[in-house]
Parts: structure tokens; sequence; C-alpha cells
């Protein structure tokens, strides 16, 4: 939804992106035929809703752009690919949505300068370190070596990387990627379980190495929604506010939208962070907003998690008070807010 408050159709819109992606680069319908189209149409909706959602949280785009340029990477697509994709995208834009053409179209053409500069630095410097450990940590818990993948990320630790920056640069995006492969059936659900109990295992060793704050004095309730098993994200948010001086209650998986409530109710925190990773558990998110909303002494509610895509207007709609893209963004605007 844009700021104006209309709806975009976003799939006609992928689809002409993907007509004259292929057009440019035929050898891909070639090779892959009807999976490249529906791959493409898919890859473009995420990307407008990135970008809409950024009119509303402009700092968004960027890291969720170059989230995939590493996706994509890792599978030896070459990402200049994906930067034209994005200025093609900005020309369908421009025609379809001209209203909010210079907006949007400014967005989609930053995202395609930043996935340009990053194959052009290749993988050089601190980026460059970042991808080869996300890569050597998915491909080893997926070779069934999750030894290996934690020696990874500990010895990167030991040898001075900012523990955030292996959070945010390495673990967070790792996930994602084996979240993608195991939602588009590539690799089993025990393999994801495998990766997340790994992830699980480095952060109770990094969290300590996170950098500390003063204590503000204030309490957070952390919860993954009801239905969804996934709590990682929540836990990743939990990790990051106990580092910055917050008294931090996680809850953890599938919190039971009434328990939730009461539990909120008894200990009347001053902030409920609700995670949620897929789609089909935005109505349970709906319906603990809207339970909590109705509280006497109701607490600030904060949305993330990849099921938003990026896309502030939809958390906002299903009734949070703000919406954060990382663990860091959101430690990082409650600091804003609740400033000594």
């Amino acid at each position: 939804m844009l700021p104006d408050g209309r709806s975009v159709a976003l799939e006609p819109l992928a689809r002409e992106i993907a007509t004259r992606f292929h057009r440019e680069y035929p050898d891909e319908l070639e090779r892959d035929g009807v999976a490249a189209e529906e791959w493409c149409i898919h890859d473009n909706k995420y990307l407008l809703a990135w970008a809409v959602g950024s009119l509303t949280l402009p700092k968004s785009f960027e890291p969720n752009i170059l989230w995939l340029a590493g996706v994509l990477a890792a599978r030896d697509y070459p990402v200049e690919r994906l930067s034209r994709d994005l200025e093609l995208a900005a020309d369908v834009v421009r025609e379809a949505l001209p209203a909010h053409a210079v907006e949007l179209c400014g967005r989609l053409i930053e995202g395609a300068a930043a996935v340009r500069g990053r194959a052009d630095a290749g993988a050089s410097g601190e980026d460059g370190r970042q991808e080869r450990l996300r890569n050597e940590f998915v491909q080893a818990v997926l070779e069934g070596d999750p030894a290996s993948a934690r020696r990874a990320v500990e010895s990167a630790a030991y040898e001075g990387v900012p523990a955030r920056d292996l959070y945010l640069g390495v673990l967070q995006p790792a996930l994602r990627e084996v979240g993608e492969l195991w939602a588009t059936g590539r690799i089993s659900v025990a393999q994801e379980h495998l990766a997340t109990a790994t992830a699980q295992v480095l952060l109770g060793a990094l969290a300590p190495r996170l950098e500390r704050r003063v204590n503000v004095a204030r309490r957070v309730v952390v919860a993954s929604v009801e239905g969804e098993l996934h709590a990682v994200g929540g836990r990743f948010v939990a990790d990051f506010l106990e580092a910055d001086g917050w008294s931090v209650l996680e809850v953890g998986a599938s919190a039971p939208v009434e328990d939730l409530v009461a539990f909120v109710t008894e200990i009347r925190p001053d902030v409920v962070a609700l995670s949620t990773t897929l789609t089909t558990h935005l109505g349970a998110a709906g319906r603990a907003f809207s339970r909590l909303r109705t509280l006497p002494q109701r607490p600030l509610l904060a949305a993330g998690g990849n099921a938003y895509a990026g896309d502030a207007t939809l958390a906002f709609q299903l009734g949070a008070d703000l919406f954060a893209a990382d663990a860091e963004a959101l430690a990082r605007e409650l600091r804003n807010r609740f400033a000594p």
C-alpha cells in the first residue's frame, strides 16, 4: 500500500519487469524455461514490495537488496543482472505509478547502484569476509557438519570481528538463505532445523560479546506469534535489546494470543515485540496486535520478521506501532523513543 492509501497490484508490474528482463537475457528462459519466468516474477514482487515499504521506512530497502544480492552471488548468479533488473523495474514503475515515480524510482535506482558497487567490490574487505563466512556456514550445515559451521564463526569472533557483524552480516542472511532453500523444496526440513540449531548455539556464545549500554530501566516482551515455530528472529531481538540495557522477557515460539495478552497484562512491559517469519502467520500477528491495543496500559507494539518482506505499511495495517527490518534497527528505534 502506498502512503496515500492506494493499494498496488504488484504481480502485473512484476510480470512486465520479467518480460523486459528476459528480452535482454533470453539465455535464462532458454536454459530454465517457465521456471525462470516464474522465479523472476516472484523475486520482482519482493523487490517492489521492499521499494513501496521504503516510502515509510526509507533505510529498509538497501539492506534487503544487498541481502538478495548475497544470496544470488552465493549461487554463482551474476549479480549485475539484478542491478539491471532494478533499473528495468524503475522504468516500469515510472510508467505505471507516475504519482510516486520520483520516490520509488529513486529507491530502485539507488538499489541498482548499491548492487553494482557490491559486484565491483567483489569479495574484498569486511563485506567479502562476511560473505565467505555466510557461504561457509550454509555449506557446512547443509553437508551435515555443524561443527565446521560453528568453528568458522567462532574463529572470526576470536579474531576480532564484531559480534553485531556476525549476527547481522553472517547468521541472519545465512538463515534467510536456508529458509529460502527450504521454502522452495531444495533442502529438507531436517537441514533447515540443523541450521537453526547451529545458529542458536552460536548466539549463546556471541551474545556476551555484544557491546553493552547502560540500563534503561524498561521492560520488553519478545515473542513469535501464535503458530510461528521460528524463534531465532526473536532471539536476535532479545539479545540486541538486552545488550542495549533492556530487561528482556523472551517468550519464544508460538505464543498463543490469549496467553500472551494475559502475560502482558500481568507484567505490564513498555514494549511488546512480535516476530513473524511465515506469511501464513500474519493473521495471528494481526489478532495479537488487536487484542494488545485494547489493554488499559497498553505497551508500544513492534513488528518484524521475514513475513513482512520489508513492508512497514503492512505492519501498521495489522496494528503495530512501529516496524523494524532487523534487531539492530529495532534497538536503534527504541533507543530514540525511550532516550533517558
